[in-house]
């Protein structure tokens, strides 16, 4: 199973979560918190729908610094899961004009 994001992330305390989360729209393009989807979320919907023995590749590509899938939940532990993040730090003036994947 392959997972691919590119867009924003936002921290948990900026959205009011308990984890990070990406930024997504509603259908008129719009943001709120309730287009946010927390990065626990995601990889428990993932990993309730797969079978045990599915290897996971997740690839988010944001100008976010910080985590947004965490590994170490309980439901990513005994599974193969490969995380790539394609990410600028947030301290270097380049994360400005894209990020690692998507530049």
């Amino acid at each position: 199973f392959v997972f691919y994001f590119a867009g924003h992330g936002t921290a948990a305390e900026d959205a009011g979560a308990d984890s990070n989360s990406f930024v997504l729209v509603d259908k008129n393009g719009q943001v709120s918190a309730s287009t946010l989807l927390s990065g626990d979320e995601l990889l428990s919907e993932v990993f309730q729908v797969l079978p045990q023995h599915t290897r996971v590749l997740l690839l988010t590509d944001t100008a976010f610094h910080d985590v947004l899938l965490d590994l170490n939940l309980g439901s990513a532990v005994d599974r193969q899961v490969l995380s790539i993040t394609g990410t600028q730090d947030q301290s270097c003036p380049e994360e400005d004009r894209g990020t690692i994947f998507t530049h």
